[in-house]
């Protein structure tokens, strides 16, 4: 008197014969703006941002059988500026308590938008010095004249071509993040985050880091730290240094062999002893 039940599609590389019902719609509008620009008569087609919105219908629930609609925007100005926007709204108001949602459409009583629940923004900003080709090539085929001629340009001063020449080689990166939550009508969060890393190049051994996180909405620091690396031919000595708030601030001191093999050959010293 024992039922048993068995799939003949059991194991079937597309999944087995569903036991319950299902009769639902994806939708999906994926859009890509592009332009066109024209440069000494060439034509030449751009990508300008991605809009894309996601949603989905479910024929046989009881009630709420349209999900959230989520929204997406990308773009990308250059390899060094791009950001990106994502956002959820919901087609159904809130309960009495101010989250979730209700069987009852925003638009029942009146015209009204769906309701916006949560977003994000992030954008990344790459800033560094251009590379000055011209002045390289330039070095380049001096240093060649002078190893062949194996005589000194007594016109030139060597202060002054010195500073000409001189560069310190730098870039910064920076990330935005602002976010808003509205799951809670009466208890809206907001955020606003940056992070930001910096190197600098003082000399071809000295190279210096800084890292940190910003709130930005209370103008205050969640973390940071420091990064001095210093190059000593056959070793190599690093410096990090984290003057945080909140205690958790930190040193770190090591030189150390630079051959793989060798690498426990060093000498550390640290806050944490």
């Amino acid at each position: 008197g024992r039922t048993v039940k068995r799939d003949h599609f059991t194991g079937n590389p597309f999944g087995g014969t569903s036991s319950s019902e299902s009769r639902r719609m994806n939708i999906s509008l994926n859009n890509l703006f592009q332009g066109k620009m024209i440069k000494n008569g060439e034509e030449k087609k751009i990508d300008l941002f991605y809009l894309n919105f996601t949603t989905a219908h479910n024929f046989i629930a009881d009630s709420l059988k349209w999900n959230d609609l989520q929204s997406s925007l990308r773009a990308s100005a250059s390899r060094d500026l791009d950001f990106s926007f994502t956002a959820t709204h919901s087609f159904y108001k809130p309960t009495s308590r101010g989250t979730g949602r209700r069987n009852e459409y925003m638009w029942e009583n009146g015209f009204e938008m769906p309701r916006l629940v949560n977003f994000q923004l992030n954008a990344r900003l790459h800033l560094a010095p251009p590379a000055n080709k011209d002045k390289q090539n330039a070095g380049a085929d001096s240093t060649l004249i002078a190893d062949s001629l194996q005589v000194p340009d007594i016109t030139v001063d060597p202060i002054t071509e010195g500073l000409r020449n001189f560069s310190l080689p730098w870039d910064l990166t920076t990330n935005f993040t602002y976010s808003l939550d509205k799951n809670d009508i009466n208890n809206t969060r907001k955020r606003f985050d940056m992070n930001l890393a910096a190197r600098l190049e003082i000399t071809r051994n000295w190279r210096i880091q800084y890292s940190a996180a910003f709130n930005l909405l209370d103008w205050d620091v969640n973390y940071q730290s420091f990064n001095i690396y210093r190059d000593l031919h056959c070793w190599e000595m690093s410096l990090s240094w984290g003057p945080n708030p909140r205690g958790y601030s930190f040193f770190t001191f090591e030189i150390h062999v630079k051959e793989q093999a060798l690498r426990d050959m060093k000498l550390t010293k640290s806050s944490g002893g």
